[in-house]
């Protein structure tokens, strides 16, 4: 009867090496899916994207009350963030100097190590200049997209449109 038990023990064992031979996959860590997460931030809208290795892009940012005061990255894209347990932004794009884009871009700067800041360089609005020497201050570098241009973070690439 040992002898019998003993030789199934050691049937199984050898089924269950040779199972995870053939079947890798199922023993592979899954990665998370690529995220894409549209915030309303009023008049406007904040992109926030997460690669599967984690990265993260932070496309526009909302507005700022008229007193500077307030802003829709302190008060929704920074909330957010932490929520997901995001605790740097690779890139920061900002896609026009209108407020209603960067206006939560100086909160952002301040709450979280940013990458790259990510800007079309044409405009030199009070606003934008703020959020560039924000960034110049904290050693974010800086980077301006031209049209038809990649832009890629961890194998995610996002392509300039104009």
């Amino acid at each position: 009867m040992q002898r019998k038990t003993a030789l199934q023990l050691t049937l199984a064992v050898l089924l269950l090496n040779v199972g995870i031979l053939l079947s890798p996959r199922l023993f592979q860590r899954q990665m998370p899916p690529l995220r894409v997460v549209f915030l309303d931030v009023g008049q406007g809208d904040s992109c926030v994207i997460q690669t599967p290795k984690g990265q993260v892009m932070v496309v526009d940012t909302g507005n700022r009350s008229l007193t500077g005061q307030d802003d829709m990255g302190r008060r929704v894209v920074a909330p957010y963030l932490r929520s997901l347990g995001v605790q740097r932004i690779d890139l920061l794009l900002l896609t026009h100097p209108d407020s209603d884009h960067i206006g939560g871009a100086i909160s952002l700067l301040e709450q979280f190590p940013v990458g790259i800041l990510e800007s079309n360089g044409q405009d030199t609005r009070p606003l934008q200049n703020e959020v560039v020497q924000q960034a110049k201050q904290r050693y974010v570098t800086l980077h301006h997209a031209a049209k038809g241009e990649d832009i890629e973070l961890d194998g995610v690439r996002v392509q300039v449109l104009a």
